[in-house]
């Protein structure tokens, strides 16, 4: 370590110790992530991430169990960041949200009101996400770390997203081993190698250049462009490591003449103010308290104009449904129909066991017990079981319904209901939203079925991946003269057709043979 880079600080702890530590402030670059601070400090000190937290800690480290939580270098709650700022001139404000603020804005800053902190995490890799070329400088970026951003901006080279020697992810935490050097994977392994004589001279004189043009394109943005970034909500329900495109759909987003053409869009009117409705109906709306968060239009107490409301989007939400069902039934499962029949019926001749099962009737099935909350597969064409019976946020698994509270719940408070007939902008959004996370979860039960089918086996647990094809972002706009808007990215095939093994593959095979009977237990105990 060259003497010009050395700089030796005291601390003064509250015990009366004086602690003496090498720093130097100028070794800290643009977009440096916390990560890349810690393994400087212990490099320049040859110490370990204990010593760092026994050196800046908010507590007694040593009767501190580290948690997740402690060890977690994005909200960073183990250390004070008064003496990071006093000791060695780091604004712990600016490391992380500040970042990301310079690229994407204030990005979902509905979405970050609903659910505070989360929307960054949504945004950042819970994994050690570096560029070799970039560390061998002893640099690493919390741009490295953004879902989003899959080569580096600096050298356009992939990224590294596991460890070279163990092959696993390295959690981006406080690796908090008294052993543990700098640059280490928990598995031991260096991921840098380094001139002692030399290193820390390549940290003052790394000035990386962004040359990646989407993060450029970012960094760039206008007012205009960053206000209506402020005002979209996205599905966090697909991972945003997923998406291929990610950054190319939120520019567009962003500026609707972005040069990105691969996405659908749809739009609707914002619903007008109660300065704009008409004489009669604002007389009507003076005797109607506005609904303005989920909980007015969910609650038990709720008056009846509001149930009425309620009643109205879930028929609508069921109409939707229902035609999803129709389409499937003459699309992908159109020569699947006596399958399905055979499926629901538990048809079968007496004392054999059951015939095989064909896995689109099986997908459609589960797909559809899934969606009306039937309890039985067998009473899937059961007329009783509606939609409509359910309470409207109750759709699909339970993280569908959070995300349906979620969004009706910014919505609200964006544009409450003024009028008890006035919320078609809340009808548009919510069928949209069903539409297609109902598509998701059929395309979901295909895989399942792939593997449950043949075996003939219930699904022990039903596992909910949402894929690249189901993200979509949705734009709710401040000034109402402007509409609202939803885009989805356009998968490059269909992700309904996959190859599954029909095991009825000529018209013969499919049909019921006079020997087989109904096992459905209905009809059983009706026979009997």
């Amino acid at each position: 370590m060259e003497e010009e880079d050395l700089y030796v600080n005291t601390l003064h702890s509250n015990h009366g110790v004086s602690k003496h530590f090498a720093w130097n402030s100028n070794w800290i670059q643009e977009f440096e992530s916390f990560w890349s601070i810690v393994e400087k400090f212990k490099f320049a000190n040859s110490a370990s991430s204990w010593d760092f937290v026994q050196l800046f800690g908010k507590h007694d480290t040593k009767k501190l169990a580290f948690t997740k939580l402690h060890r977690d270098l994005y909200e960073v709650t183990v250390v004070d960041e008064d003496k990071i700022q006093a000791e060695m001139q780091i604004n712990m404000d600016q490391i992380n949200l500040s970042s990301i603020h310079t690229l994407f804005g204030t990005l979902g800053e509905p979405q970050r009101a609903m659910k505070p902190k989360s929307i960054n995490r949504h945004f950042l890799r819970s994994y050690l996400c570096y560029c070799p070329q970039c560390l061998q400088n002893g640099y690493h970026s919390i741009l490295h770390q953004i879902k989003l951003i899959t080569i580096c901006p600096f050298h356009c080279t992939p990224l590294i997203t596991a460890c070279p020697s163990c092959q696993e992810p390295i959690p981006y935490e406080l690796l908090v081993k008294k052993s543990a050097g700098p640059y280490y994977c928990k598995c031991d392994h260096i991921l840098v190698s380094w001139d002692p004589a030399s290193f820390t001279a390549q940290w003052k004189n790394h000035h990386s250049k962004i040359v990646n043009n989407l993060v450029l394109d970012c960094l760039h943005l206008n007012l205009s462009q960053r206000n209506r970034l402020e005002n979209v909500v996205f599905c966090d329900l697909v991972d945003l490591d997923q998406l291929d495109d990610g950054i190319q759909l939120f520019l567009k987003v962003s500026d609707p003449k972005y040069p990105y053409d691969q996405l659908g869009k749809a739009t609707h009117p914002c619903p007008k103010p109660t300065n704009l409705m008409r004489r009669e109906q604002y007389d009507d709306a003076k005797e109607w308290s506005p609904i303005t968060g989920v909980f007015q239009l969910t609650s038990r107490y709720s008056g009846l104009e509001t149930k009425a409301i309620t009643k109205e989007l879930g028929k609508s939400a069921q109409n939707i449904i229902h035609s999803i069902e129709n389409h499937l039934r003459k699309t992908l499962l159109k020569d699947h129909k006596t399958c399905i029949h055979r499926l629901v019926r538990v048809t079968k001749e007496e004392n054999e066991s059951l015939p095989p099962i064909c896995p689109y009737a099986f997908a459609f099935a589960f797909w559809k017990m899934s969606m009306y909350k039937i309890p039985h597969y067998y009473d899937v064409d059961n007329p009783t079981y509606k939609m409509g019976d359910l309470q409207l946020l109750e759709f699909g698994e339970e993280q569908d319904g959070s995300f349906l509270r979620n969004i009706v719940d910014l919505l609200l408070k964006k544009y409450p209901i003024f009028h008890p007939r006035k919320f078609h902008h809340l009808r548009w959004v919510l069928n949209h939203i069903i539409a297609r996370l109902a598509y998701a979860h059929f395309k979901n039960w295909l895989h399942v079925a792939n593997e449950c089918a043949p075996k003939q086996e219930l699904p022990k647990k039903y596992n909910l991946l949402y894929k690249p094809e189901d993200f979509f972002i949705m734009h709710f706009p401040y000034n109402r003269a402007e509409d609202m808007e939803i885009y989805w990215p356009i998968p490059d095939n269909n992700g309904l057709r996959m190859d599954l093994q029909c095991p009825y593959t000529t018209i013969r095979s499919r049909r019921k043979k006079g020997t087989e009977t109904s096992f459905r237990p209905l009809l059983v105990a009706i026979n009997e």
